[in-house]
């Protein structure tokens, strides 16, 4: 009898190799992926999303007609973060941010997978693991939100300067 956490998928018009995935395998918990500037991590990271875009130039002509005709152009990305603000040092959290932001420099950005223990102690630990993304990045926002009988959080965004590279440092899209 097959593990029910795994499923076959086979395409009857073809004579091709089923295939097989595990969704307790395959797939990933957004706790185990951070996101560092350098190499320190931005702390209590509640969400964040990745945004990559390519944009369109209109090339229709009098030859194309009755449909828009496009070309892509260039490519963007960016990364909105959702946090929890911290008091310690040792991690990036909103006042780093808020600096880094003021500088207006660049930020090497790294998500990276993240594996989470606990020490001897009995504290909350994780270690960086593979970088899945990285690239350089400007602090364009930072909001703060503070209401009563909640944690302080804020928000930041930030947007790519240049290629977003994969785990070894090539632009994505590059053959390897």
């Amino acid at each position: 009898m097959p593990d029910p956490s795994t499923t076959t998928q086979t395409n009857q018009n073809t004579t091709t190799m089923a295939v097989t995935y595990s969704e307790a395998i395959d797939l990933r918990k957004g706790e185990e992926l951070m996101i560092f500037i350098g190499d320190l991590p931005i702390a209590y990271t509640t969400s964040h999303t990745l945004d990559t875009s390519v944009d369109t130039k209109d090339v229709s002509t009098k030859m194309s007609g009755d449909y828009d005709s496009s070309m892509p152009g260039k490519i963007s990305w960016s990364i909105s973060i959702e946090a929890l603000t911290s008091i310690t040092t040792g991690h990036e959290s909103k006042d780093a941010l808020m600096k880094a932001l003021a500088k207006r420099k660049p930020v090497r950005i790294e998500a990276c997978e993240v594996v989470r223990g606990i020490d001897t102690t009995g504290a909350k630990t994780f270690t960086k693991g593979k970088v899945n993304y990285q690239g350089d990045a400007i602090i364009t926002k930072l909001n703060e939100k503070s209401a009563h009988g909640e944690y302080e959080s804020f928000s930041c965004e930030l947007k790519g300067t240049g290629p977003l590279l994969d785990g070894t440092g090539k632009p994505l899209g590059e053959a390897a």
